[in-house]
């Protein structure tokens, strides 16, 4: 927790006392709630005054979706956001891109989300990683609204950042307007994250391979 507060305590330096208008989000190669304790009482100390007097637009955890946990937050009375990051439309899909957390199906993590939105009087964020050719495609995008219609859910499209090993491939604008076409009429509630710094492999899920000079085995999912 200590650790936690402290990356704050420098954030709170570097904007000259103004963090109240900065956004806090937990995530990153690791899972936040595998570290539970610790996540709890750091978003404690960040709502409260004395503290940094955050509320729950501010701060976000994101997470790869451990149902237990997500209904724990929920009970905690703490201010934050949550974020899922669903990345498939399909069990069999997600068990294939997040292999790490395949023991919970869809309905899970879903059932998990909704009853945090429902404790907490906010909307949960479904975060989707568009991956040309894995899914992307029409029947996706129809799966993918009708999962966010069964919760008070926002959709966050996110495409994907390519790395150095060349697996996946981000759509194109046409393609990312299809698959925007067909989820609306499921989900109007629906937001596209523009990444800046590929050219430099410095956006969103490219640092991790930035600094490898030869490829090595990658990380364990997170969010």
């Amino acid at each position: 927790m200590g650790e936690i507060l402290d990356e704050t305590c420098a954030i709170e330096k570097d904007c000259r006392g103004e963090v109240d208008k900065t956004n806090i989000v937990f995530m990153g190669m690791g899972e936040p709630l595998l570290n539970y304790r610790s996540l709890v009482g750091a978003i404690r100390i960040l709502n409260q005054a004395p503290g940094f007097e955050l509320g729950a637009r501010r701060v976000t955890v994101s997470t790869s979706g451990l149902p237990r946990r997500m209904e724990n937050l929920a009970e905690e009375g703490i201010k934050c956001s949550l974020a899922l990051s669903l990345n498939a439309t399909t069990d069999a899909r997600r068990r294939e891109l997040m292999p790490v957390v395949s023991k919970y199906t869809i309905a899970q993590i879903i059932e998990a989300a909704k009853h945090y939105a429902q404790k907490s009087g906010r909307r949960v964020t479904l975060e989707y990683v568009l991956l040309r050719g894995v899914n992307s495609s029409a029947a996706d995008a129809r799966r993918l609204g009708k999962i966010a219609q069964k919760g008070p859910f926002k959709i966050n499209l996110i495409p994907y950042n390519p790395g150095r090993d060349g697996e996946f491939e981000a759509p194109n604008e046409d393609e990312l307007q299809e698959f925007i076409r067909e989820v609306l009429p499921f989900s109007p509630t629906l937001t596209v994250r523009r990444s800046k710094g590929p050219d430099i492999n410095a956006a969103c899920g490219q640092l991790w391979t930035a600094t490898l000079a030869s490829p090595q085995k990658k990380p364990a999912e997170g969010t």
